[in-house]
């Protein structure tokens, strides 16, 4: 679901984003 978004846009998805610290 959001795994998709975070490969797209880690930037806006960081929030629960698994490659953002």
């Amino acid at each position: 679901m959001f795994s998709s978004q975070v490969r797209n846009d880690p930037a806006p998805c960081n929030d629960h984003s698994p490659l953002a610290p």
